[in-house]
Formats: structure tokens, sequence, C-alpha cells
């Protein structure tokens, strides 16, 4: 527990489910968020490009509104 900062324990159910996680380094602790977290942001990306390239059809050009608009959607 290299990286417990606040003193926490482990649950009898994080060492039952996933035991090796006392022995991780802080490598593998952001290699697996980012593995984890990758496939959202590609979609929330593709999402994004598909409204603003829908807006920017809708309002003809870039504006400031057409901005504002996509980023609430």
């Amino acid at each position: 527990m290299r990286f417990n900062l606040t003193g926490e324990t482990y649950l009898p159910e994080m060492v039952r489910y996933f035991p090796a996680a006392p022995k991780m380094t802080l490598a593998e602790v952001i290699s697996a968020s980012l593995f984890y977290n990758i496939i959202p942001l590609v979609v929330s990306f593709l999402t994004y490009f598909l409204i603003y390239l829908g807006i920017q059809k809708l309002f003809g050009r870039t504006t400031t509104t057409s901005l504002i608009v996509t980023g609430l959607y």
C-alpha cells in the first residue's frame, strides 16, 4: 500500500475480487485508468465532433453562439 495517503485499508471484498491491488505500482494504476477511460473519451470526442459539424451546418459558420450551443449538448 505504497500510495495510500489517507490511511485507508482494503476491504475484504476488494482483496477477494482484486488480490493484486496492494502490489500495484503507480505506473500500473495510471495505465489501468487510461485503459478503462480511453473508450469513453473517444466516444465523447466523436459525438462532440458530430454535434459540432451539425451546428456548423445549421448556423452556416462558426460563431460564439454555435460554440456555446455545442458545449451545452
